[in-house]
């Protein structure tokens, strides 16, 4: 072969080389930088999941702590309710606005009515 034949060949083995050597140096990085994204990546997980798990204890505590608040109201408002009736009675009626049964208007109606009668009669006597 000729010497112009070697001194190609050696030049296209020289640039292959260096190609070489370049492409395997960018393939290194990228292969640490995507190590270093995966490492990265896996430790947003573990954080997100911990996250999550917080967020979830916390609902279950206000959720328990709501549904005790309702309990205690409730109690509360039963023992006003009972207190109330215990130590107002009728005053509660006439506070609160409520009707008393027809029966009792009624009965009370009549009374009234007796009353009424009584007291004209006796006027006229």
């Amino acid at each position: 072969m000729e010497p112009n034949v070697w001194f190609i060949l050696a030049g296209m083995f020289v640039v292959g080389a260096t190609m070489g050597f370049i492409f395997g140096y960018t393939r290194n990085d990228n292969a640490e930088k995507i190590q270093e994204l995966e490492s990265e990546l896996e430790k947003a997980r573990k954080e997100m999941g911990q996250y999550r798990g917080q967020v979830a204890d916390h609902f279950d505590k206000t959720a328990e702590l709501f549904n005790r608040l309702t309990h205690d109201y409730r109690d509360v408002y039963e023992h006003l309710a009972v207190s109330s009736q215990v130590l107002c009675g009728d005053q509660i009626a006439k506070i609160t606005g409520e009707v008393p049964e027809k029966d009792l208007l009624e009965a009370k109606k009549n009374q009234a009515e007796a009353e009424a009668h009584s007291a004209h009669h006796r006027k006229d006597n």
